[in-house]
């Protein structure tokens, strides 16, 4: 069965909500699973700089420069299997903004 794209502002919501409810503090440790992990991460910074996109009070351009820096750390793990621990303090930092943005979007709807 092949998954739906989000496509409307509620289907947003609904996948992030599924997105902070399935995944707690995101880089505990790296395993075979982390490249999901970052995955999860990117695709709530997506959801976030889509959700944003008809509120004047987020800087969308931050968040883009978040996903970059995320993509970029996976990157580095994908091509080298490794990731220093202030690489992961700056992940985990940058998923928990992003959750707690998503939680903003949730509580307001």
């Amino acid at each position: 069965m092949e998954k739906q794209k989000p496509s409307s502002h509620k289907d947003y919501l609904d996948l992030a909500k599924d997105l902070i409810k399935n995944y707690g503090s995101i880089l505990d440790d790296l395993s075979s699973d982390t490249l999901d992990k970052f995955d999860k991460v990117l695709e709530i910074i997506s959801l976030n700089i889509k959700l944003s996109k008809d509120h004047q009070n987020f800087d969308t351009n931050e968040f883009r420069v978040d996903k970059s820096t995320a993509f970029n750390f996976k990157m580095k793990y994908q091509t080298s299997g490794n990731l220093s621990v202030s690489d992961m303090k700056d992940m985990n930092l940058i998923y928990q903004k992003h959750r707690n943005i998503s939680k903003m979007f949730l509580k307001s709807n």
